[in-house]
C-alpha cells in the first residue's frame, strides 16, 4: 500500500513553471519555489476555522528537489516573508482526520530590505485572548505581490498532532521584482506541530502551529482542485502508516 500511495503521490504532482528574481544587481533565474518556515495560529469554533500567520523564506531552488541556489543575499542581504490569513469549514473525513476546506485565504510576498522584521508574539490558547498573527517592523518593507485563494485545504490527524495544507493562490499586484510569472502560486507545506485540534463541532482559541513548506509557481490543470486535496491526504496516511510501524 505504501509504494502504491507514493506512486500516485509522483503522478499527481504539479508541473512548475520559473521565474526570475531579480531585486539585486544580480538576477536569479529559473526559480520556481521558494522555501519557507511560519508560525501561525489557529482558531475553532464549530465545524469552522481561521487562521493567520507568517512565513519566511530561506532559501530559493530551481526545482523542487533541487539544492539551494548559492549566493542569492537571501537573508544575509534582505529578507523575504509573506503574512496570510483564512478562514473556511471543517469536516471528519476518516476517525481522527479532519479536512479544512478554505473558503477565503490571502497571503503576500514582501521584501523586508533591512533584515528587522519579525512574527507577532502571541500566547496560545485563550489565556491571551483571541490573537491575531502579523509581522512588525514593516516600515521599508515592500509587497511585490498579493496571492488570493483559487482553492485550498487542509489535512490534520489528531492523535499525531500533524498536518498539511495545500493551497492555490492567484497572484496579482505583481512588481517587477518577480519576472516572468505566469500562472498561479501554491502555497504548501506541512504542519510539524498543532496542539489542541479537536473533531468539529468544537470551540479552541489561538492553537500554536508551527512548520515549513514553500511557495512554488505552477502550471494549473484541469484536475488541480481535486488534486489538491487527494495528494495531501495520501501523504498524511503515508505518515500514519510509517508513525504504527
Amino acid at each position: 500500500m505504501r509504494f502504491a500511495i507514493l506512486a500516485l503521490l509522483a503522478a499527481i504532482a504539479l508541473p512548475a513553471h520559473a521565474f526570475t528574481f531579480q531585486y539585486l544587481a544580480n538576477p536569479i533565474p529559473n526559480v520556481s519555489a521558494i522555501d519557507f518556515s511560519y508560525r501561525a495560529e489557529v482558531d475553532l469554533s464549530g465545524d469552522s476555522f481561521s487562521v493567520s500567520g507568517v512565513a519566511f523564506y530561506g532559501s530559493f531552488r530551481n526545482k523542487l528537489g533541487d539544492p539551494p541556489v548559492p549566493g542569492t543575499g537571501l537573508g544575509t542581504a534582505y529578507g523575504l516573508y509573506s503574512e496570510f490569513h483564512g478562514v473556511g469549514a471543517l469536516t471528519q473525513i476518516a476517525p481522527g482526520v479532519v479536512r479544512g476546506d478554505f473558503s477565503n485565504f490571502q497571503m503576500n510576498l514582501a521584501v523586508d530590505p533591512l533584515l528587522d522584521t519579525r512574527s507577532l508574539s502571541f500566547t496560545p490558547g485563550p489565556g491571551g485572548g483571541n490573537e491575531s498573527v502579523f509581522a512588525t517592523n514593516t516600515g521599508d518593507d515592500s509587497i511585490i505581490l498579493t496571492g488570493n485563494l483559487l482553492q485550498g485545504q487542509t489535512h490534520n490527524i489528531l492523535d499525531l498532532n500533524r498536518g498539511s495544507f495545500n493551497i492555490l493562490v492567484d497572484p496579482t499586484g505583481v512588481s517587477p521584482i518577480i519576472a516572468g510569472l505566469a500562472g498561479p502560486l501554491r502555497f504548501s507545506g506541512v504542519s510539524t506541530a498543532i496542539d489542541g485540534l479537536v473533531v468539529p463541532p468544537g470551540v479552541a482559541v489561538d492553537l500554536d502551529l508551527t512548520g515549513s513548506g514553500n511557495l512554488a509557481a505552477v502550471v494549473p490543470e484541469p484536475q488541480t482542485p481535486l488534486m489538491v486535496g487527494v495528494g495531501a491526504f495520501l501523504l498524511l496516511i503515508l505518515r500514519k502508516l510509517r508513525a504504527h510501524e
